[in-house]
């Protein structure tokens, strides 16, 4: 069965077909009574074609205002057949060539409305056909045929025109039993695919990365809503564009090694971001390649935390030299507590190793790839150069307190040595009082001073003192 649209329409498309068919018809019986003599009356076939037009016009104008279609397609059925019945009479009866118009109105029936009413009307056809040609017979009515053929002769033409109606009725109505089932197949196979485009479509939409489709050519032919999040640019202005005009650096290729890439892009806002793009081919089985498909994610916010954290591991190694710095110049002036340093070559030597292992670490992060292909991006930012003037001025401060230290410890120490030289006058002068005892030596001394000076230091480790950074 049709739909409440298809009915509609199919009524429609009969009016026109029908008002089509009345004119073409009109002209061919006008031209015969014109050229050829004939008994046809043409006031009363004239007549009954107009009536035919304006019930056309009717229907027309009826599909568009009720909404009962079934009972319209029925109405339209029983007047076609009684208006053909009208016009075969008036053009010739038995002899008239427009009795075909039946079998039209059959196809019609079995079109618009169930099989049974295709039975229905080759009966109907067959009752209004052969009680024309009875009046006309039996001069009934007024009768336009040139020919008297006998009752046998009129009765096997009946008979005949009901076999015709009846074989047309069952054609029909199996063709159109056939075309139905097709119909509501098609309808199922375009509603499942109509689903399985809605969910491609939605699938696609709903991907987190973006997704750019393109032609052989280039031409961008579908983008998803993240693809337009990311780029800042809506689907209509994308449509039509290529692909390799959008970003700064060159696309990779599908089929080699270059796959995947990383690729800038600049905002209609000058904002730069960092893509990472990967392309496929848009492959259909039966019918090749047709495009090429390109998905890519924002890397932008990921590159900025690993410049930061390159950054940060090169300033803590710069805080790590310039503590390693610090606590040297401050336990230099002590170095003679400590019995592995006999002279100032060997204080030296110490303290240039300790240097060289620290810039030899620098060294190494440098030789790093990824930090010596970033390395820019830690000298050039001004809070960079703000956190290095901080580091100078540390390492300032430390040179500074490193020197009062040494300057303080040699005070202390030739401070010492006047008292041990006035204590050793003073015992050569009375050699009793310093017997049965160890004299102390000056390292001793030295200690005892510092730890006069420094109460807070630890006496198993006389090098560790605080580094102040």
């Amino acid at each position: 069965m049709h739909s409440i649209s298809d009915e509609r329409n199919w009524l429609t498309w009969l009016v026109k077909v029908r008002i089509l068919i009345l004119m073409v018809l009109l002209a061919i019986e006008l031209a015969v009574i014109r050229l050829t003599p004939s008994p046809l009356p043409v006031l009363p076939f004239l007549t009954g074609m107009v009536l035919w037009f304006v019930l056309s016009l009717f229907f027309l104008f009826l599909v568009s205002v009720w909404s009962e279609h079934r009972l319209q397609a029925i109405l339209q059925v029983l007047s076609d057949l009684a208006m053909v019945t009208l016009v075969v009479h008036l053009t010739g009866g038995i002899d008239s060539s427009l009795n075909f118009l039946y079998p039209l109105v059959i196809v019609v029936a079995c079109m618009l409305l169930p099989r049974v009413w295709g039975y229905l009307s080759a009966a109907l056809a067959f009752i209004l056909f052969g009680t024309i040609l009875e009046l006309d017979y039996y001069l009934v009515i007024p009768s336009y045929t040139n020919s008297h053929p006998k009752l046998k002769a009129l009765q096997v033409v009946i008979f005949v025109n009901l076999f015709a109606y009846f074989a047309i009725a069952y054609l029909a109505g199996l063709l159109m039993s056939k075309l139905r089932q097709v119909d509501v197949q098609l309808k199922d196979a375009s509603g499942a695919l109509e689903n399985l485009q809605a969910l491609h479509e939605n699938i696609v939409q709903s991907m987190s990365g973006g997704v750019i489709t393109t032609g052989l050519d280039g031409r961008i032919t579908l983008v998803n809503r993240a693809a337009q999040q990311l780029l800042e640019i809506s689907e209509a202005e994308l449509r039509g564009r290529s692909v390799g005009d959008l970003f700064q650096d060159p696309l990779p290729h599908f089929g080699t090694a270059r796959a995947h890439a990383e690729v800038r892009y600049m905002t209609v806002n000058r904002f730069h971001k960092t893509f990472r793009v990967m392309v496929s081919a848009l492959n259909v089985s039966e019918r090749g390649d047709l495009g090429f498909v390109y998905s890519f994610d924002d890397l932008t916010e990921i590159r900025r935390l690993e410049r930061e954290v390159r950054m940060q591991d090169r300033l803590a190694a710069v805080g790590r030299l310039a503590a390693a710095i610090a606590h040297e110049i401050r336990t230099a002036p002590f170095a003679d507590c400590d019995p592995r340093v006999r002279s100032p070559q060997q204080h030296h030597h110490r303290f240039s190793g300790v240097l060289a292992g620290q810039a030899i670490s620098l060294r190494a992060r440098e030789s790093d790839p990824v930090v010596a292909g970033h390395s820019h991006f830690a000298r050039t930012p001004p809070h960079c150069r703000e956190r290095g003037h901080q580091t100078r001025t540390q390492l300032s401060e430390v040179r500074s307190l490193g020197a009062g230290r040494r300057r303080q410890a040699q005070t202390g120490v030739l401070e010492l040595l006047r008292k041990r030289g006035a204590r050793d006058e003073e015992k050569r002068r009375t050699p009793d009082r310093g017997a049965g005892r160890a004299r102390p030596g000056l390292g001793d001394e030295l200690c005892r001073h510092r730890s006069r000076h420094q109460p807070a230091a630890d006496g198993k480790n006389l090098r560790a003192l605080p580094v102040e950074l």
